[in-house]
């Protein structure tokens, strides 16, 4: 088995096609630090190499999953790294391309081709939801409690804002487009079916193609601003 120090994973000993990934940092609730998440990545991409294994649970040690990011790490310590609030200039792309990678290693869990089954007991706090949820299925115990609480002193308002702007640009690009014009077509019934068949939704290109196929149909209005 490999050796990590944030996590550990191990096959299950009475079903070995089970392998579960424990968060392993109980005494700071399981809190993500500098190598939590490519150790994650390391771990999914282990149990995906492992014939025997059909499936990954990831859960955590202690009082619960995970308590986010490691604030006495990231937030109250003197440590330089490209997300530290006092770095003057700030350099947005060198926040982003950091916190990033992080997400692209919490993402292995979503592109893992082995299903990943998150079992979410106590908190699920900040980086702990984004683990959590990059699970296919979750399992949560009656006293699970999942949020992003930064969001109270770290942009509410703003991250409204930015949900309300990226609402917008995802209901008007071409994937958007196509379920509206689907809807229209077939019912909103017959839309959302698809939508949660597991079918592949139209992208790009042949979003577009199928759009025009639609709004070609006998008796389709055409729609506004096309001066038909």
């Amino acid at each position: 088995m490999p050796s990590f120090t944030t996590l550990r994973i191990d096959q299950d000993a009475a079903n070995p096609r089970i392998a579960r990934l424990l968060l392993n940092r109980p005494e700071r609730l399981n809190a993500i630090n500098g190598e939590t998440p490519q150790e994650i990545r390391a771990a999914v991409e282990w149990a995906n190499a492992q014939d025997e294994v059909h499936v990954i649970v990831v859960e955590g040690a202690g009082k619960g999953f995970c308590g986010g990011y490691d604030l006495t790490f990231f937030g109250a310590s003197q440590i330089d790294h490209p997300c530290q609030q006092e770095r003057h200039p700030w350099d947005p792309m060198e926040d982003y391309a950091y916190m990033k990678r992080n997400t692209e290693d919490f993402m292995s869990l979503w592109k893992s081709p082995k299903p990943t089954i998150a079992k979410v007991h106590g908190y699920a706090a900040a980086g702990g939801s984004d683990i959590a949820l990059c699970c296919d299925l979750l399992l949560m115990a009656e006293d699970a409690r999942i949020g992003y609480m930064p969001t109270r002193v770290w942009g509410l308002e703003q991250s409204q804002q930015m949900a309300t702007v990226f609402d917008g640009i995802t209901r008007h690009n071409p994937e958007g487009l196509w379920f509206r014009r689907y809807a229209q077509a077939e019912g909103f019934k017959a839309a959302v079916e698809w939508r949660d068949s597991g079918k592949a939704i139209p992208e790009g290109q042949e979003a577009r193609e199928r759009i025009r196929e639609l709004e070609a149909r006998p008796g389709r209005p055409a729609p506004a601003g096309t001066g038909g």
